[in-house]
């Protein structure tokens, strides 16, 4: 817990232009790796927040193609997008997946909360198994750092290049 607060103090004092929320999202995502040894992170991690005037041009552009849906909806789904902080390009991709594949006349909230693009992260250990099991050698991965675990993970090379991971996530 003292580890957790000094780090939240850190994040708090040195980095300003991230929201206090984003910031200990990034953190909960290190801790959370460090703990299970491996699991998966959203590409859109590092991305911005949507800003108002994206999310009422997303607000449009739904209450288009689901015309049956009340104003009250796309209100509610406004302030969630917000309130949740939703990054600029999940939303992007968010809507244009609900517009291209949704077969419904209805959305509802989580169609496009829960969006998303995932991304395998490995443990050391992990990816060794990984090479092993593949034949293949250790050029096949990437080296990243999540959040602000001291603990260095993997992920494919193909997936660092194809969503354009950076180093630090």
């Amino acid at each position: 817990k003292v580890m957790e607060n000094n780090k939240i103090a850190e994040i708090m004092k040195n980095q300003p232009a991230m929201s206090l929320c984003k910031q200990l999202k990034m953190v909960s995502v290190g801790q959370e790796l460090s703990k299970t040894g491996s699991s998966e992170i959203s590409i859109f991690i590092k991305s911005t927040q949507a800003s108002p005037g994206q999310i009422v041009a997303t607000i449009q552009k739904l209450s288009v193609a689901f015309p049956n849906m009340k104003k009250e909806f796309f209100d509610l789904l406004a302030e969630q997008i917000d309130k949740t902080e939703m990054p600029s390009k999940q939303l992007e991709y968010a809507l244009n997946t609900v517009l291209n594949t949704f077969k419904y006349k209805h959305i509802n909230i989580s169609d496009i909360l829960n969006v998303d693009i995932k991304c395998k992260v490995y443990s050391y250990i992990e990816m060794c198994n990984e090479m092993q099991k593949n034949s293949c050698d250790m050029s096949y991965y990437a080296p990243i750092r999540i959040g602000y675990s001291e603990r260095v993970s993997w992920v494919t090379r193909a997936d660092k290049e194809k969503y354009s991971l950076p180093d630090d996530i």
